[in-house]
């Protein structure tokens, strides 16, 4: 036994057989592994193609750290690169072997974050949704992040479960800040699929006009962090003339806050981000007599308590779409109050036929809420009948303001842009810097309008279009904005017009010029 013992053990020959090349692997493992963040976070930062700000690396540090605790949230104003540090996270993660990744954002966004990850830190990911699910399996089990939206993998909620994720980063984390009710039913299932997984929540607006927000956030990465809903409520009520906490409970909330929430300010960073200094132009405008009495019309309908044409557990979010297009233009909300007006015809004649009741109209422009929907609830539809004469009413009153809308051809709006952009051109010009212009509006049929009202204003065949439903990737649309292949340096003077469609919050509409001729 001796003797067996003896052959066993390794010799001091074989003991040192380690090459320079294996001892700098060795060594390259051990700080891999190292507790300190900055010394984890080196590899990542060698093999990244991004050149990162020092707030970035404090983010990306502070995130490290926070991921044995359950994780935090990275709340740097917009354009800071919150992205990048939450990529910064992944690639140390998967470099550690840590592969065990989920993405959650918005539908939209998830071609962008595998765009990123592919270009800026040479990392494969899976973009999973109801196309890809398979028949059997799970779809969330895969060797590379995966990317799927919000309301994805709140109804998978059982699979996403059954992962044991590394971490689980979720993008547009305002878009949960209700997580913390009863009746919101995506939050609820994605709290209950993630509890005790690490989380990193991004988000430009923890906290936009109720302190719950923030408080319904937080919970998302622990419950204990701010206590139970009614202790929070109490302890930090907000006083009623200035609406802030007072001194105490405000400094108290910022130290709870602390070890969880990391956030840099534009303000913060101005030493070494270069911001664009920009000056603002006003082109004032009326609306015309026609416009202004559409408008007071419409209004007037829209805050009624009751209507016939909008379902009334929608209503709420249905009257923020039927604003939004009453302002974009008459071009937008003319089709809208004409399919209301059909829609209630039809449900007036299924009605004398002692038929069953049609649905409600829904514009399509609704979809972009989709996601949001649950925030926006007002709980069941209401079974309360309508009367035949309340909609014989409302139809005629709908179809009177839908032929007003299209009777206005000249928008004041719209005008008053051709004249805007003579005027920012020419001091564009006269400053030397590149003439162009982007327009943001809030529907195609607006897009449209635009298209047409510039093209007669010495713009025609120097404008593209873009929308959220054009199809393609980040890639394609990135050469789009970039100019036309037969052009790709002679473009001087460009039109930039962005717009919401029905498919995405984040639409736009680019209108790209060439050189006058």
């Amino acid at each position: 036994a001796v003797m067996g013992a003896e052959d066993e053990a390794p010799s001091d020959t074989q003991a040192q057989t380690l090459t320079p090349f294996h001892e700098r692997l060795l060594a390259e493992e051990l700080t891999i592994k190292s507790s300190d963040s900055r010394e984890r976070l080196a590899g990542a930062l060698a093999e990244a193609r991004v050149d990162l700000n020092p707030h970035q690396l404090e983010a990306a540090c502070f995130a490290m750290d926070s991921l044995s605790r359950g994780g935090c949230m990275l709340a740097d104003e917009v354009g800071l690169g919150k992205t990048i540090e939450a990529g910064m996270v992944i690639a140390q993660l998967v470099a550690e072997g840590k592969t065990r990744i989920l993405i959650l954002a918005p539908a939209v966004l998830r071609a962008q974050w595998n765009s990123e990850l592919r270009e800026k830190f040479d990392l494969e990911s899976v973009m999973v949704d109801g196309r890809t699910v398979r028949a059997t399996g799970n779809c969330f089990d895969q060797p590379f992040p995966v990317i799927c939206s919000h309301p994805f993998a709140a109804n998978k909620a059982a699979l996403v479960s059954e992962i044991p994720w590394d971490v689980v980063i979720i993008d547009e984390a305002h878009r949960l800040r209700n997580a913390y009710k009863a009746g919101h039913k995506t939050g609820q299932a994605l709290r209950a699929s993630l509890q005790g997984r690490p989380k990193l929540l991004l988000t430009a607006t923890p906290l936009q006009n109720d302190l719950m927000e923030l408080f319904g956030l937080v919970t998302l990465l622990d419950e204990q962090i701010l206590g139970p809903e009614h202790a929070f409520r109490s302890r930090y009520r907000p006083e009623g003339e200035t609406g802030g906490l007072p001194g105490d409970a405000a400094s108290e909330l910022k130290e709870r806050l602390a070890p969880v929430v990391q956030r840099t300010l534009r303000r913060q960073v101005r030493e070494y981000v270069r911001y664009t200094n920009r000056r603002s132009i006003v082109e004032d405008f009326a609306p015309s007599a026609e416009e202004h009495d559409l408008y007071e019309k419409v209004s007037e309908y829209l805050r009624r308590s009751e209507v016939a044409a909008i379902e009334p557990g929608k209503k709420t979010l249905l009257t923020l779409c039927y604003r939004k297009l009453l302002a974009s233009s008459t071009y937008a909300i003319a089709p809208t109050l004409r399919r209301l007006s059909d829609n209630l015809t039809k449900r007036l004649e299924a009605a004398r036929l002692g038929q069953r009741a049609l649905g409600f109209f829904e514009p399509e422009e609704a979809r972009q809420y989709a996601e949001d929907g649950e925030d926006w609830s007002e709980g069941s539809s209401s079974d309360k009948p309508v009367s035949l004469r309340t909609l014989e009413s409302e139809m005629w009153e709908l179809k009177q303001y839908a032929d007003l809308a299209d009777s206005i051809k000249v928008n004041a709006k719209g005008e008053a842009l051709a004249r805007a952009l003579e005027r920012t051109f020419k001091v564009m010009k006269g400053q030397g810097w590149p003439e162009k212009a982007l327009i943001f509006t809030e529907s195609k049929r607006t897009q449209q309008y635009l298209n047409t009202l510039l093209s007669q204003n010495g713009y025609e065949g120097k404008i593209s279009l873009l929308s959220g439903d054009a199809g393609g990737g980040p890639e394609e649309r990135r050469a789009l904005v970039n100019g036309s292949p037969e052009h790709p340096r002679k473009r001087q003077r460009s039109l930039k017009s962005v717009g919401r469609t029905h498919s995405t919050p984040r639409a736009r509409l680019l209108a790209m010029g060439v050189p006058r001729s």
